[in-house]
């Protein structure tokens, strides 16, 4: 799993890491195009990540390491790695995913003091931030905020297998004193 959640670090860090298109195969949820590809199978997920991933990474390590973590490695002629990954092994790297970004935030709310509460839906598409406005505003990093926690949910939604049309993520700002919701931040919208 160490490998899958580098690789999802790695392409947090890189742009052009989306998959585009969906399979015509009816089990799959998405294919990598040039990016991230699931396809959830019967039995089993299969996650494709692009080659630029496995450029300082023989064959036989990135095989060693699969083989290490319970799933199996196949490198495709254009150097992209599928993953063939138990379902049982996905679920746990789906919620490891999850933790991580109930994790981030908590860490934002004692980071970010404008910031006063954070809520999500159960998908990770919708979040809810209840904000100091006037001190949300003013506050660089504060603004911050909305692109990783949507980055991270971006993410987490590619690799549940959610097709790229699908992929959304709205961010909606709440002003603690009045309750109004002032402005919203949508992922990837925000990003063309």
């Amino acid at each position: 799993m160490s490998v899958i959640a580098t690789a999802i670090v790695a392409c947090t860090l890189m742009t052009g890491c989306a998959s585009s298109g969906a399979s015509s195969d009816p089990e799959s949820s998405s294919s990598a195009e040039g990016g991230i590809g699931v396809e959830e199978k019967i039995l089993n997920v299969v996650v494709t990540l692009p080659a630029n991933l496995f450029e300082d990474t023989s064959e036989e390590e990135i095989h060693a390491r699969a083989e290490g973590s319970g799933y199996k490695a196949v490198v495709n002629d254009d150097g992209s790695v599928e993953y063939t990954i138990p379902k049982s092994v996905h679920a746990e790297l789906i919620a490891e995913m999850a933790s991580g970004i109930d994790e981030s935030i908590a860490d934002t709310l004692i980071r970010e003091a404008p910031i006063e509460e954070i809520t999500h839906d159960g998908e990770y598409s919708a979040f809810a931030m209840t904000v100091n406005r006037a001190a949300f505003e003013e506050s660089f990093s504060a603004g911050f905020v909305p692109i990783t926690l949507g980055t991270r949910a971006m993410f987490y939604q590619l690799f549940d297998g959610v097709s790229i049309d699908d992929r959304r993520v709205v961010v909606t700002y709440i002003d603690s004193a009045s309750g109004e919701e002032f402005d919203t931040y949508v992922l990837p919208d925000a990003l063309e």
